[in-house]
């Protein structure tokens, strides 16, 4: 997994909805996300206040196809799977 994402939140942000809202926002789960260029910003706490890159971002970055979030989804899915053959 990439060293700048966090397992976490990106493991929630797979399982939320983000639909294109126009004007740079997109509607993800309860929250609305702002994207400027290639900043992106959203008002939950996570955000906001510990200044860490929510799962409401992730998703986003997601939904827009980022290369980097694609790759740790992938990395996320077959840790486990590397997990049972090992244990096996």
């Amino acid at each position: 997994m990439s060293a700048t994402i966090d397992a976490f939140p990106l493991a929630r942000a797979v399982h939320l909805d983000c639909a294109p809202a126009g004007f740079g926002r997109y509607l993800v789960g309860d929250r609305v996300v702002l994207v400027d260029g290639r900043y992106l910003r959203c008002g939950c706490p996570d955000h906001l206040i510990r200044g860490a890159e929510c799962k409401h971002l992730l998703a986003t970055r997601l939904n827009c196809g980022d290369p980097d979030v694609v790759r740790a989804v992938r990395a996320l899915i077959a840790e486990p799977a590397q997990r049972r053959r090992v244990a096996a």
